[in-house]
């Protein structure tokens, strides 16, 4: 599956909108007066101002990079926000999806992640920067009942899960594109910060079986 578009609101589009086309140096695809558009590889990002947005709550996407590129990307990203930390460590793995991760946070609080997919052949030998951020493979989706929404996304979407569900995390797609299904209140890894919805969007391709077209996943706010 893949993520083409992500539409997040906020009410910090003038830092988030230095953040990540001048600091991470993502290209601005389009621009106007309430939303601005980032191109991550493959996928478009676009943050957009809420009505009476406030304190919009922080969501969590993650960002693909070459399989073999985490240490020249921690470097890249550490001369660019702070590493988010847990029990000291600011480097992390999963055995089960065959994975390392590195994670840090735009102005507005929103959970980013750098992450490496051993089951992906998309290896790199140049040194890293922000066009081996190759797409959104991962946007966090807060719900009152996971079991419940997983359904829904499987029988609307023909979306499969993806490692071990559980009644507060389950992940559906796959390696190239995840929705991650999470209890609203339970903390985003590896912060204390807990999942809120907002009404954020997300355009797919490529979903599971015999689907096929493009389908927008709308979270509810």
């Amino acid at each position: 599956m893949r993520l083409l578009d992500v539409r997040i609101p906020t009410a910090d589009l003038a830092a988030l909108r230095s953040f990540y086309g001048e600091t991470l140096g993502l290209p601005v695809v389009a621009e106007g007066a309430g939303s601005f558009t980032v191109r991550a590889g493959t996928t478009r990002l676009t943050f957009a101002e809420g009505v009476g947005a406030g304190a919009t709550p922080p969501q969590h996407v993650a960002f693909t990079i070459p399989r073999n590129r985490l240490a020249g990307a921690k470097g890249w990203l550490a001369r660019r926000a702070a590493l988010l930390t847990q029990d000291g460590a600011d480097e992390f793995a999963s055995a089960g999806w065959r994975a390392q991760m590195v994670y840090f946070r735009d102005p507005a609080g929103n959970i980013l992640e750098l992450i490496a997919r051993q089951t992906l052949a998309n290896g790199a030998t140049a040194p890293f920067d922000a066009g081996q951020m190759l797409n959104l493979s991962e946007v966090g989706l807060p719900t009152g009942d996971v079991p419940g929404t997983v359904a829904v996304l499987g029988r609307e979407f023909g979306l499969s899960v993806y490692g071990e569900p559980s009644e507060t995390f389950t992940a559906v797609g796959n390696a190239e594109g995840l929705l991650i299904v999470v209890r609203a209140g339970r903390h985003w890894f590896p912060t204390t910060i807990p999942a809120v919805a907002v009404p954020l969007e997300v355009r797919i391709a490529g979903a599971g079986g015999e689907c096929r077209g493009e389908w927008v996943v709308r979270g509810a706010g």
